[in-house]
């Protein structure tokens, strides 16, 4: 009895240090309210807690690194981490990065106009009441074809990469900029931080929705991973779970 105690206490023991021994999967992404940020220390935030709750479903530890967008890419592209988030997806970034299958989230696209500007709902989809302006765009973010295209042929005005949500809404509120194109949530968010969210509008309709993902490196075979983590959004999205996350972090 004493003998198959023990054995059964060492098959314990030695199954615990096989669990501890698995490496959590290192994930980048950049500080951007209020999708990834620190608050008391620790790093929290809408994308932080779903793809914290998708990897703890499909039973991988995870540890999240806050870098910026351009470290980000380097250290996925480079095998240095796991995966990053959130990526669009093009034609470029698919030979660099293995997409998961499901979609982190949707990101809508608007322009953001100060209330006493005669910009705003006359914004047409050939935006021709912006050339000759100013547009503050997120540096690093990829956009439509439309809108690209559009840059392309100076229809945007004249265009003005920063590297910060908040910067943008610095520069719209003090009439710097004419107008800016970013992503909504975190646009708003910025707009509340600065004090602004009652000199700026927010232009309907979004002039693009986004599908956004946590993307792999290529570096080395993680089909396994990518293939646990997509069943697990699938379930988060189908049990509500998401939703939830999505309602307690998108600004009101």
């Amino acid at each position: 009895m004493f003998r198959l105690f023990a054995f059964v206490v060492f098959l314990l023991i030695g199954s615990q240090k096989w669990a501890a021994a698995e490496p959590p999967v290192i994930l980048v992404a950049p500080e951007e309210h209020p999708y990834n940020y620190v608050e008391d220390g620790h790093i929290t935030g809408m994308f932080v807690e779903i793809v914290r709750e998708a990897f703890r479903r499909a039973g991988h530890a995870v540890e999240i690194r806050l870098l910026p967008w351009p470290r980000c890419m380097e250290e996925v592209r480079f095998g240095r981490a796991d995966g990053m988030y959130v990526v669009y997806k093009t034609p470029e970034r698919e030979q660099i990065f293995d997409f998961t299958g499901q979609p982190l989230e949707f990101l809508h696209e608007h322009f953001f106009v100060r209330n006493a500007s005669a910009l705003g709902l006359e914004i047409d989809k050939e935006f021709t009441a912006l050339r000759g302006k100013r547009v503050g765009i997120l540096a690093f973010t990829k956009h439509s074809d439309k809108v690209t295209r559009a840059m392309e042929k100076g229809a945007l005005g004249k265009v003005v990469a920063v590297n910060s949500y908040e910067t943008l809404a610095r520069m719209l509120e003090s009439g710097r900029l004419d107008a800016v194109l970013a992503v909504r949530d975190p646009m708003v968010t910025a707009l509340h931080a600065v004090g602004a969210a009652d000199l700026v509008r927010q232009v309907e309709p979004d002039v693009d929705v986004i599908p956004a993902f946590l993307v792999l490196t290529k570096m080395r075979d993680l089909s396994g991973l990518r293939a646990d983590y997509d069943r697990a959004l699938t379930a988060m999205k189908a049990d509500g779970s998401y939703d939830k996350l999505i309602a307690a972090y998108t600004p009101r």
